[in-house]
């Protein structure tokens, strides 16, 4: 190539960088154009408003929302703010089910109300290093409180809950006195992982919740509500005292799991009462990837009422009176002396609808 091409050449491509570059500056492309939020808006609501079972027993105005809600997504400036105002938006709920998560993988939750579990882990730490404590997984481990069994599940993790080795602890425990079964940070997990585990416990078929969920355009249209049952599994049931304890901090399935407590004899809920935020939601993923759940089942106790806003009631309440102080954990002291009584003595405990039993 000549210097007169030579230049002539790197002329040209400096006016075609330059020119395609004053193009790209004429016209950037922002995120705000590439979502109509309006048009987002329209799809969170409407698919609330088609599934969504508990706006009458929450006294939720949806329609209200929706008039005060769509002006403000259509003055929207980018997708961040556009799951905040959503996020604001669904926070009426109080539901810690609902969640936004964006296309880069970011989640966050619509409410997030902090409950202070009735258990102190240094104290607890003090206690499983005289018990041979064996951690089965991330989520769940065992040992013995000297002639008692204990296990801690803290949630039902269907990918990593493996009921074989649930099953080997239970024989591992034929020969204790009685068992403390600690929910107390449990967060829930699977309803199915539940009943597996509930199956060591009865001899027999037993009720204990129904499932509703929306079947129509109207609020209270339901399908007939689903009656969940749990049965009997396993070469022997756990037969002895079994005491479960509960807390504020325990929500949703482990809630489901405490109200069945409630139906097997032999056992007894000790603490105060749970989070009372339990429901089973779906999935919906807007244009842009954005990932949010809707409530779309509720669960009822077998009186009707909602386990939302409600939690379980324990047979035996106890304040969370843990200090760092304490050397003891008060509510698990009691619990093993509630065991030894029971062992010996056999009391009946009082049941919150049918009296004693």
């Amino acid at each position: 190539m000549t210097q007169s091409k030579y230049y002539k050449f790197a002329i040209s491509l400096f006016i075609v960088i330059f020119l395609t570059g004053c193009k790209q500056e004429e016209n950037p492309i922002y995120p705000s154009d590439l979502v109509d939020f309006s048009s987002d808006f329209n799809r969170v609501w409407s698919k609330y408003d088609s599934l969504y079972p508990l706006f009458t027993y929450k006294n939720i105005d949806w329609i209200e929302i929706y008039n005060n809600q769509i002006e403000k997504f259509r003055e929207l400036s980018s997708v961040y703010e556009r799951d905040n105002l959503l996020l604001e938006m669904l926070s009426i709920f109080k539901d810690q089910h609902i969640y936004v998560v964006s296309a880069n993988g970011v989640g966050r939750t619509a409410w997030n109300t902090p409950y202070a579990a009735n258990i102190n882990e240094n104290i607890l730490n003090n206690y499983k290093n005289k018990m041979c404590w064996k951690q089965i997984d991330i989520f769940w481990g065992w040992g013995n409180l000297g002639n008692i069994g204990y296990i801690k599940i803290d949630y039902f993790d269907f990918d990593s809950f493996d009921v074989n080795s649930y099953d080997e602890v239970i024989n591992n425990l034929t020969n204790t006195d009685g068992l403390i079964l600690d929910l107390r940070e449990n967060r829930g997990g699977m309803l199915l992982i539940c009943l597996k585990i509930l199956g060591r416990f009865i001899d027999k078929e037993k009720d204990f919740c129904y499932v509703i969920r929306r079947n129509g355009s109207g609020y209270d249209d339901f399908i007939t509500p689903l009656k969940y049952t749990m049965s009997p599994r396993g070469n022997f049931q756990y037969n002895k005292p079994i005491v479960v304890l509960i807390g504020k901090a325990t929500a949703s399935c482990g809630e489901v799991f405490a109200e069945a407590i409630n139906y097997i004899e032999h056992a007894t809920l000790i603490g105060e009462t749970t989070q009372g935020n339990v429901v089973s939601t779906s999935k919906d993923t807007l244009n842009d990837g954005t990932i949010y759940t809707i409530p779309t089942m509720a669960f009822l106790k077998l009186d009707m009422q909602p386990f939302e806003d409600n939690g379980v009631a324990p047979n035996i309440h106890l304040d969370n009176i843990i200090s760092h102080e304490d050397s003891l954990d008060p509510i698990l002291e009691y619990s093993i002396e509630y065991i030894n009584n029971r062992t010996y003595n056999m009391p009946l405990k009082t049941d919150r609808r049918n009296g004693l039993r």
